[in-house]
């Protein structure tokens, strides 16, 4: 059996894409569902996925709308950190790092966001950059790669 998949804003997307015990809206009637990643995305779970993480009714009547809104947007992800150390002073670099490595959670997470098996969406990425700010460091700074994605 073909595997199902679904476009939005030019990408094609199926189910092994959405992020484990991400929550689905499956709620008609929804005002937000035209342009809502969270509903965008039922049509590939509904046929094969009996249960999960789901957004219930009363998300409709929360004050100032669904709390669980994703807008569908694409945003610009990126991997490889080595290429930001390409201007750092020796003296910087291994205090830099360490730094680096303890937002983004471990060394080896660090690695994983380096080689690109991690990707770091625009938070991350002005986070990382904002710590090589803090030394100083703020001209000529780039990620070794950017990919566009969806963001869920």
């Amino acid at each position: 059996m073909e595997e199902k998949t679904i476009t939005l804003k030019g990408f094609e997307i199926s189910a092994r894409d959405i992020p484990a015990n991400w929550p689905v809206c499956f709620l008609e009637g929804c005002p937000h569902s035209g342009d809502c990643m969270r509903h965008a995305v039922m049509p590939l779970l509904e046929e094969r996925v009996t249960r999960g993480h789901s957004i219930y009714p009363a998300a409709l009547r929360a004050e100032g709308g669904c709390p669980h809104r994703v807008p569908i947007r694409v945003v610009r992800m990126a991997w490889g950190i080595k290429p930001l150390f390409a201007n750092v002073l020796q003296r910087d670099a291994a205090p830099l790092r360490a730094q680096v490595q303890a937002y983004l959670g471990s060394h080896s997470t660090y690695y994983r966001y380096n080689d690109g098996t991690n990707l770091l969406g625009p938070k991350r990425q002005q986070g990382i950059l904002d710590i090589f700010a803090s030394y100083g460091y703020t001209e000529g700074l780039a990620f070794g790669h950017y990919v566009e994605k969806l963001c869920f």
